[in-house]
């Protein structure tokens, strides 16, 4: 069996986890290549238009998967447990197996929901439940999961050293976002990987400050990092915004780093409250600029060159005085 998985959103992180679980079980996996143009147009074509760039692209890549598979896994990431709290997953991504099956109900027959709520089951119970779904016998279930966990960590802490997930997908991705630690001006970049590292998405982000005369820099931050900034004040219970504040908390620290540049989407209800706590933070503990960049499908490629060349020079200025 063919089960198909988007290049998108939550893959961006959990790729090698599913990745890994399926094919232990047995099935063919197949992943949609990076985002196209077209990919882009199909999503905008099908979607409400209400919806953030990020969706719209994942119903993009559902047209182009759903001729090739038998089967598709749609995550529902509703709530994780970190430390002694719970923290929720994006609003409009949690309804994810909804709206696909809203905006394809041809395809309501082949999608399975992957339902992540650590308020109920942990995730090992969550995808025992999955690969029932499949027919999968409950202890082989358990025994891909616990391979399927040591890939997923072995995968994580090679995207804390090389400082990109891409990895999961393509080596060689790996080659494009490798640091340059002879630039003497340091930008960090704040995203979400999906975001980010889509090499569609991104503008190219990553080369042009790197033509510019910069680094650019992405923190991974480690999970007891993560638990320690979920225990402090002004941290919202949202899944993947922690992981963000934390790695903005560490680049504030890094002397290095001349400057912020927040990469993030138009209509993403959680980055306008984000954003701005990362903001406050930097007003009080460091006064270095920071570039906030929103994107949404009409955003150019010369546009956001000229804002990051701006920026660039605006910090070449600042370390000169």
């Amino acid at each position: 069996m063919r089960i198909g998985l988007c290049r998108a959103l939550h893959t961006f992180h959990h790729f090698a986890l599913w990745n890994s679980f399926l094919k232990e079980l047995g099935f063919e996996v197949v992943l949609t290549p990076g985002t196209t143009f077209q990919m882009v147009e199909e999503g905008l074509k099908v979607a409400p238009s209400e919806l953030c760039l990020p969706v719209k692209v994942f119903l993009g890549h559902i047209t182009i998967l759903q001729q090739k598979v038998d089967a598709m896994l749609i995550p529902r990431l509703v709530c994780r447990k970190i430390g002694n709290d719970f923290y929720f997953g994006c609003p409009k991504a949690l309804a994810l197996p909804d709206l696909t099956r809203a905006v394809f109900p041809n395809l309501n027959e082949i999608i399975i929901e992957l339902v992540i709520d650590d308020r109920i089951f942990s995730e090992t119970t969550a995808l025992v439940h999955f690969a029932r779904k499949l027919k999968v016998k409950k202890e082989d279930a358990l025994a891909a999961y616990q391979v399927a966990k040591r890939a997923a960590r072995a995968a994580n802490e090679l995207t804390r050293q090389i400082a990109t997930p891409m990895h999961m997908f393509t080596q060689r991705s790996n080659k494009l976002f490798l640091k340059h630690n002879h630039f003497e001006i340091k930008i960090g970049l704040i995203g979400h990987p999906y975001l980010l590292f889509d090499e569609y998405l991104n503008g190219g982000i990553f080369k042009f400050i790197n033509s510019c005369g910069a680094e650019p820099v992405v923190l991974f931050p480690e999970e007891k990092q993560i638990i320690q900034n979920a225990l402090t004040k002004n941290t919202p219970n949202w899944y993947y915004e922690l992981e963000l504040i934390t790695s903005a908390r560490q680049l504030i620290q890094d002397k290095t780093i001349s400057g912020l540049i927040l990469f993030s989407n138009f209509a993403c209800g959680t980055a306008s409250v984000v954003n701005e706590l990362i903001r406050r933070e930097v007003a009080s503990r460091r006064n270095i600029p920071i570039l906030t960049l929103l994107i949404d499908e009409h955003t150019s490629e010369t546009g956001l060159k000229t804002r990051l060349e701006a920026f660039v020079d605006l910090l070449k200025v600042r370390r000169q005085k």
